[in-house]
Protein backbone atom coordinates (compact mmCIF):
# COMPACT_ATOMS: atom_id res chain seq x y z
CA UNK A 1 0.00 0.00 0.00
CA UNK A 2 1.51 3.46 -1.00
CA UNK A 3 0.92 6.31 0.46
CA UNK A 4 -1.91 8.19 -1.02
CA UNK A 5 -4.02 5.17 -1.26
CA UNK A 6 -7.61 4.73 0.18
CA UNK A 7 -7.53 2.53 3.98
CA UNK A 8 -8.93 -1.42 2.87
CA UNK A 9 -10.43 -2.89 5.97
CA UNK A 10 -9.57 -6.58 6.58
CA UNK A 11 -5.87 -5.84 5.47
CA UNK A 12 -3.16 -4.58 6.81
CA UNK A 13 -2.21 -0.82 6.01
CA UNK A 14 1.34 0.75 6.34
CA UNK A 15 2.35 4.43 5.41
CA UNK A 16 5.51 6.89 6.45
CA UNK A 17 3.33 9.70 6.40
CA UNK A 18 0.89 10.72 8.56
CA UNK A 19 -3.15 10.07 8.43
CA UNK A 20 -5.21 12.84 9.19
CA UNK A 21 -9.50 12.42 9.26
CA UNK A 22 -11.04 15.67 9.81
CA UNK A 23 -15.11 16.77 9.62
CA UNK A 24 -16.48 19.67 10.06
CA UNK A 25 -19.83 21.24 10.30
CA UNK A 26 -22.24 19.66 13.67
CA UNK A 27 -20.54 18.31 16.08
CA UNK A 28 -21.23 14.61 15.64
CA UNK A 29 -18.76 11.69 15.06
CA UNK A 30 -15.70 11.90 12.51
CA UNK A 31 -14.63 8.14 12.97
CA UNK A 32 -16.27 5.34 14.30
CA UNK A 33 -15.22 1.58 14.49
CA UNK A 34 -16.92 -1.13 16.38
CA UNK A 35 -16.46 -5.05 16.21
CA UNK A 36 -18.91 -7.13 17.54
CA UNK A 37 -16.61 -9.64 18.65
CA UNK A 38 -13.47 -8.05 19.56
CA UNK A 39 -11.30 -5.19 19.91
CA UNK A 40 -12.55 -1.86 18.43
CA UNK A 41 -9.47 -0.40 17.95
CA UNK A 42 -5.86 -1.27 18.89
CA UNK A 43 -2.98 1.75 18.99
CA UNK A 44 0.41 -0.11 19.07
CA UNK A 45 4.07 1.70 19.01
CA UNK A 46 6.93 -0.54 18.89
CA UNK A 47 9.47 2.86 19.67
CA UNK A 48 9.14 5.38 22.60
CA UNK A 49 5.79 6.83 20.48
CA UNK A 50 2.51 6.70 21.75
CA UNK A 51 0.03 3.61 20.31
CA UNK A 52 -3.33 5.83 20.63
CA UNK A 53 -3.79 9.55 21.23
CA UNK A 54 -6.58 11.64 21.80
CA UNK A 55 -6.54 15.14 21.91
CA UNK A 56 -9.19 17.95 22.42
CA UNK A 57 -9.41 21.94 22.72
CA UNK A 58 -12.34 22.01 25.12
CA UNK A 59 -14.05 18.34 24.95
CA UNK A 60 -13.06 14.83 25.59
CA UNK A 61 -9.94 13.41 24.35
CA UNK A 62 -10.01 10.21 24.11
CA UNK A 63 -12.87 7.80 25.80
CA UNK A 64 -13.97 4.35 26.21
CA UNK A 65 -17.29 3.23 27.13
CA UNK A 66 -18.85 0.14 27.59
CA UNK A 67 -22.07 -1.59 28.58
CA UNK A 68 -20.62 -4.58 30.68
CA UNK A 69 -16.80 -4.81 30.18
CA UNK A 70 -14.05 -2.32 31.27
CA UNK A 71 -14.35 1.23 28.85
CA UNK A 72 -10.33 1.51 28.95
CA UNK A 73 -7.54 -0.89 29.65
CA UNK A 74 -3.68 0.01 30.34
CA UNK A 75 -1.47 -2.96 30.06
CA UNK A 76 2.46 -2.61 30.64
CA UNK A 77 5.14 -4.98 30.51
CA UNK A 78 7.85 -2.36 31.43
CA UNK A 79 10.44 -1.51 34.49
CA UNK A 80 9.10 0.67 37.49
CA UNK A 81 8.79 3.60 35.34
CA UNK A 82 6.21 2.20 33.17
CA UNK A 83 2.26 2.97 33.45
CA UNK A 84 -0.33 0.71 32.23
CA UNK A 85 -2.15 3.99 31.94
CA UNK A 86 -0.93 7.42 33.22
CA UNK A 87 -2.80 11.13 33.26
CA UNK A 88 -0.65 14.48 33.41
CA UNK A 89 -1.58 17.46 34.60
CA UNK A 90 0.61 20.86 33.15
CA UNK A 91 -2.02 23.32 34.09
CA UNK A 92 -2.39 24.75 37.82
CA UNK A 93 -3.85 22.36 39.86
CA UNK A 94 -5.69 20.32 37.27
CA UNK A 95 -5.59 16.58 38.03
CA UNK A 96 -4.04 14.31 35.90
CA UNK A 97 -6.56 11.43 36.73
CA UNK A 98 -10.04 11.76 37.76
CA UNK A 99 -12.26 8.87 38.65
CA UNK A 100 -16.09 9.38 39.15
CA UNK A 101 -18.60 6.76 39.89
CA UNK A 102 -21.86 6.72 40.84
CA UNK A 103 -22.24 4.44 43.94
CA UNK A 104 -18.74 2.28 43.65
CA UNK A 105 -15.30 4.11 44.28
CA UNK A 106 -14.11 6.98 41.82
CA UNK A 107 -10.17 5.04 41.59
CA UNK A 108 -10.03 1.50 42.75
CA UNK A 109 -6.24 0.29 43.27
CA UNK A 110 -5.64 -3.84 42.91
CA UNK A 111 -2.32 -4.78 43.94
CA UNK A 112 -0.22 -7.48 45.79
CA UNK A 113 2.39 -5.17 47.05
CA UNK A 114 0.48 -1.34 47.12
CA UNK A 115 -2.97 -1.18 45.93
CA UNK A 116 -2.62 3.05 45.52
CA UNK A 117 0.98 5.05 45.60
CA UNK A 118 0.75 8.54 45.96
CA UNK A 119 4.61 10.14 45.77
CA UNK A 120 5.56 13.66 45.45
CA UNK A 121 8.90 15.42 45.88
CA UNK A 122 7.48 18.36 48.16
CA UNK A 123 4.03 18.51 48.67
CA UNK A 124 0.96 15.50 49.67
CA UNK A 125 1.31 12.44 48.63
CA UNK A 126 -2.16 11.36 49.05
CA UNK A 127 -4.97 13.58 49.79
CA UNK A 128 -8.57 12.58 51.09
CA UNK A 129 -11.34 14.89 51.26
CA UNK A 130 -14.97 14.61 52.49
CA UNK A 131 -17.63 17.06 52.90
CA UNK A 132 -19.32 15.21 55.95
CA UNK A 133 -17.58 12.20 56.61
CA UNK A 134 -14.22 10.81 56.34
CA UNK A 135 -11.39 12.59 54.41
CA UNK A 136 -9.09 9.19 54.99
CA UNK A 137 -10.27 5.46 55.81
CA UNK A 138 -8.16 2.88 56.10
CA UNK A 139 -8.93 -0.91 57.28
CA UNK A 140 -7.20 -3.66 57.93
CA UNK A 141 -8.74 -7.42 58.38
CA UNK A 142 -4.62 -8.91 59.17
CA UNK A 143 -3.35 -10.91 62.39
CA UNK A 144 -3.53 -9.05 65.64
CA UNK A 145 -0.08 -7.62 65.77
CA UNK A 146 2.22 -4.66 64.25
CA UNK A 147 1.92 -5.14 60.66
CA UNK A 148 -1.16 -5.07 60.66
CA UNK A 149 -2.82 -1.40 60.86
CA UNK A 150 -5.89 0.32 59.30
CA UNK A 151 -3.60 3.56 58.67
CA UNK A 152 0.03 3.39 59.46
CA UNK A 153 2.48 6.77 59.72
CA UNK A 154 5.83 6.31 59.49
CA UNK A 155 8.66 8.87 59.11
CA UNK A 156 12.87 8.79 59.70
CA UNK A 157 12.85 12.34 61.16
CA UNK A 158 9.82 14.11 61.33
CA UNK A 159 6.27 12.80 62.43
CA UNK A 160 4.75 9.55 61.59
CA UNK A 161 1.77 10.91 62.40
CA UNK A 162 -0.22 14.91 62.96
CA UNK A 163 -3.82 15.14 63.79
CA UNK A 164 -4.89 18.83 63.96
CA UNK A 165 -8.39 20.00 64.55
CA UNK A 166 -9.82 23.78 65.44
CA UNK A 167 -13.19 22.74 67.63
CA UNK A 168 -13.06 19.01 67.55
CA UNK A 169 -10.45 16.17 68.91
CA UNK A 170 -6.59 15.76 67.32
CA UNK A 171 -7.07 12.53 67.79
CA UNK A 172 -9.85 10.06 69.46
CA UNK A 173 -8.96 6.57 70.03
CA UNK A 174 -12.01 3.93 70.60
CA UNK A 175 -10.49 1.57 72.73
CA UNK A 176 -7.30 0.31 74.08
CA UNK A 177 -3.79 2.32 73.57
CA UNK A 178 -0.54 1.56 73.51
CA UNK A 179 2.15 3.23 73.79
CA UNK A 180 5.77 1.65 72.78
CA UNK A 181 7.82 4.65 74.18
CA UNK A 182 8.36 7.88 75.39
CA UNK A 183 4.97 9.64 76.00
CA UNK A 184 5.78 13.82 75.78
CA UNK A 185 2.71 15.97 76.97
CA UNK A 186 2.82 19.51 76.19
CA UNK A 187 -0.39 20.47 78.57
CA UNK A 188 -2.75 18.87 81.11
CA UNK A 189 -4.19 15.52 81.07
CA UNK A 190 -7.76 14.69 81.90
CA UNK A 191 -9.85 11.79 82.22
CA UNK A 192 -13.69 12.27 80.55
CA UNK A 193 -15.93 10.62 82.15
CA UNK A 194 -19.87 11.25 81.66
CA UNK A 195 -19.31 14.33 79.59
CA UNK A 196 -16.84 16.21 82.06
CA UNK A 197 -13.10 15.79 82.93
CA UNK A 198 -11.59 15.03 85.98
CA UNK A 199 -9.22 17.41 87.40
CA UNK A 200 -5.92 17.62 86.00
CA UNK A 201 -2.70 16.94 88.11
CA UNK A 202 1.53 18.18 87.70
CA UNK A 203 3.66 16.57 90.60
CA UNK A 204 6.88 17.56 91.74
CA UNK A 205 9.66 18.20 94.02
CA UNK A 206 11.54 21.61 95.20
CA UNK A 207 13.68 22.62 98.17
CA UNK A 208 13.16 24.85 100.90
CA UNK A 209 15.87 27.52 101.57
CA UNK A 210 15.62 29.57 104.49
CA UNK A 211 11.71 28.84 105.23
CA UNK A 212 10.70 30.35 101.75
CA UNK A 213 10.94 28.87 98.20
CA UNK A 214 9.25 29.32 94.47
CA UNK A 215 7.96 26.95 92.56
CA UNK A 216 8.01 27.74 88.50
CA UNK A 217 4.63 26.65 86.05
CA UNK A 218 5.52 25.82 83.01
CA UNK A 219 3.22 27.54 80.05
CA UNK A 220 2.03 24.37 79.07
CA UNK A 221 0.95 23.24 82.59
CA UNK A 222 -1.29 24.53 85.66
CA UNK A 223 -0.36 28.45 84.45
CA UNK A 224 -2.74 27.54 81.73
CA UNK A 225 -5.34 28.02 84.74
CA UNK A 226 -4.63 31.29 85.84
CA UNK A 227 -4.98 30.98 89.76
CA UNK A 228 -7.96 28.69 89.53
CA UNK A 229 -5.67 25.74 90.93
CA UNK A 230 -4.58 24.06 94.49
CA UNK A 231 -1.34 22.91 95.93
CA UNK A 232 -0.14 20.61 98.28
CA UNK A 233 2.97 20.39 99.70
CA UNK A 234 4.73 17.77 102.04
CA UNK A 235 8.23 18.13 103.62
CA UNK A 236 10.40 15.56 103.24
CA UNK A 237 12.38 16.61 106.58
CA UNK A 238 12.13 18.01 109.76
CA UNK A 239 10.39 21.40 110.22
CA UNK A 240 7.75 23.31 111.58
CA UNK A 241 5.61 22.41 108.64
CA UNK A 242 4.78 24.26 104.94
CA UNK A 243 2.41 26.44 103.52
CA UNK A 244 1.18 27.77 100.37
CA UNK A 245 1.57 31.76 100.65
CA UNK A 246 0.76 32.76 97.22
CA UNK A 247 -0.43 31.44 93.98
CA UNK A 248 0.65 33.29 90.94
CA UNK A 249 -0.07 31.79 86.93
CA UNK A 250 3.56 31.44 86.54
CA UNK A 251 4.71 30.44 90.30
CA UNK A 252 3.55 29.33 93.38
CA UNK A 253 5.29 30.84 96.57
CA UNK A 254 5.99 28.21 99.83
CA UNK A 255 6.82 29.18 103.06
CA UNK A 256 7.40 27.56 106.60
CA UNK A 257 5.10 27.98 109.38
CA UNK A 258 5.54 29.77 112.50
CA UNK A 259 8.20 32.21 110.63
CA UNK A 260 10.74 28.96 110.57
CA UNK A 261 14.30 29.24 108.61
CA UNK A 262 14.64 25.63 107.54
CA UNK A 263 16.24 24.14 104.81
CA UNK A 264 14.46 21.13 103.48
CA UNK A 265 13.15 19.53 100.17
CA UNK A 266 9.42 18.71 99.85
CA UNK A 267 6.66 17.54 97.34
CA UNK A 268 4.29 18.93 95.87
CA UNK A 269 1.04 18.41 94.16
CA UNK A 270 -0.56 21.00 92.06
CA UNK A 271 -4.29 20.20 91.00
CA UNK A 272 -6.86 22.24 88.39
CA UNK A 273 -9.99 21.69 89.01
CA UNK A 274 -11.78 21.28 85.32
CA UNK A 275 -14.72 18.77 86.82
CA UNK A 276 -16.62 21.63 85.90
CA UNK A 277 -15.91 22.28 82.20
CA UNK A 278 -17.39 20.53 79.34
CA UNK A 279 -15.40 17.60 78.05
CA UNK A 280 -14.00 19.31 74.64
CA UNK A 281 -12.61 22.27 76.19
CA UNK A 282 -11.56 21.43 79.80
CA UNK A 283 -8.36 19.91 78.36
CA UNK A 284 -5.97 22.84 76.87
CA UNK A 285 -4.79 22.05 73.42
CA UNK A 286 -1.99 23.95 72.73
CA UNK A 287 0.13 23.45 69.36
CA UNK A 288 4.24 23.99 69.01
CA UNK A 289 5.17 27.61 69.59
CA UNK A 290 5.97 28.52 66.02
CA UNK A 291 5.74 32.06 64.73
CA UNK A 292 3.05 32.69 61.34
CA UNK A 293 6.32 34.15 59.55
CA UNK A 294 8.34 30.89 59.96
CA UNK A 295 5.25 28.22 59.23
CA UNK A 296 6.05 26.38 56.17
CA UNK A 297 3.29 26.76 53.59
CA UNK A 298 0.47 24.36 53.84
CA UNK A 299 0.25 22.49 50.60
CA UNK A 300 -3.28 21.39 51.37
CA UNK A 301 -4.33 24.70 51.67
CA UNK A 302 -7.22 25.18 49.31
CA UNK A 303 -7.67 22.40 48.08
CA UNK A 304 -10.71 21.02 49.85
CA UNK A 305 -12.09 23.99 48.40
CA UNK A 306 -11.23 22.76 45.15
CA UNK A 307 -12.26 19.52 45.80
CA UNK A 308 -15.65 20.74 47.66
CA UNK A 309 -16.29 22.49 44.15
CA UNK A 310 -15.80 19.60 42.16
CA UNK A 311 -18.21 17.64 43.64
CA UNK A 312 -20.69 20.18 43.20
CA UNK A 313 -20.23 20.54 39.65
CA UNK A 314 -20.84 16.81 39.85
CA UNK A 315 -23.87 16.97 41.39
CA UNK A 316 -25.08 19.60 39.20
CA UNK A 317 -24.44 17.92 36.28
CA UNK A 318 -26.14 15.12 37.27
CA UNK A 319 -29.39 17.38 37.60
Amino acid sequence: MADGDGLTLGSVNMSTQQTHLQRDGAPLIAFSVANLDGDGIIGASTSDGIGVQGTSDSGTGLRGATNTGDGVVGITQGGEESAGVRGTAQIGRAAGVVGEAESGSGVLGLSDLHGVTGATPGGIGVLGYSGHSTGVYGQSDGPDDFNSAGVRGVSVYGNGVIGSSAEGWAGLFVGPVFVDGDLAVSGSIGTAAAGRVMPAEWIGRADLVDGHAVVGLEPGGAARFGTEYHVFVTPEADCAGLYVSARREDAFEVRELRRGRSSVAFSYRVVAPSADRPARRAIPRTTPAVAAEGRPPDPAEGMGAVLADRLRQRGAGRG
